[in-house]
C-alpha cells in the first residue's frame, strides 16, 4: 500500500538541502577538472628506451615524443599523464554525482508535488 501521510515539508527541505549539497560537490570537482586541464594532460603511456631514454607514446594517435634523460624533464612528462589519469577518476565521480543530482531533483520536484496535492488525497493509495 502506498500512502503519502509520511510526507513533510521538513523531508522536503532536507532533501533539498542534499541537492545544494550535490550542486557544490559537482562544481568543486568541475573546478578541479579544469584547473588540472589548465596545467596539461595526455593521454598515452610512458616508454624507456635502453632503461634511460623516456618516450611518452599518445594513445590517440601512437605518436611516440621522445623526452630523453633528463630527469626533469621526464617528472614533467610523467606529470602529465598522471593528470590525465586524475582527470579521468574525476570525471567518473563527476558523472556519478550528477546522476544522483539529477535523481535528486526529480525526487524533490515530486515530493514537492505531492505537499500542494489536496490533503483529501494524501492518504488515498493507488494499490488498494
Amino acid at each position: 500500500m502506498l500512502t503519502f501521510d509520511l510526507v513533510t515539508e521538513q523531508q522536503t527541505h532536507h532533501l533539498y538541502l542534499k541537492f545544494c549539497d550535490l550542486q557544490t560537490q559537482i562544481e568543486t570537482l568541475k573546478g578541479e577538472i579544469l584547473i588540472l586541464e589548465d596545467q596539461g594532460t595526455l593521454d598515452g603511456h610512458a616508454w624507456y628506451k635502453d632503461g634511460k631514454y623516456l618516450y611518452l607514446v599518445h594513445h590517440l594517435d601512437q605518436h611516440k615524443q621522445y623526452i630523453g634523460a633528463d630527469p626533469e624533464k621526464q617528472r614533467e612528462a610523467l606529470a602529465l599523464l598522471d593528470r590525465y589519469a586524475k582527470v579521468k577518476h574525476l570525471s567518473s565521480n563527476l558523472a556519478t554525482l550528477e546522476m544522483a543530482r539529477s535523481a535528486s531533483l526529480r525526487l524533490f520536484h515530486t515530493l514537492e508535488d505531492i505537499l500542494r496535492t489536496p490533503e483529501s488525497y494524501h492518504s488515498t493509495s493507488f494499490y488498494r
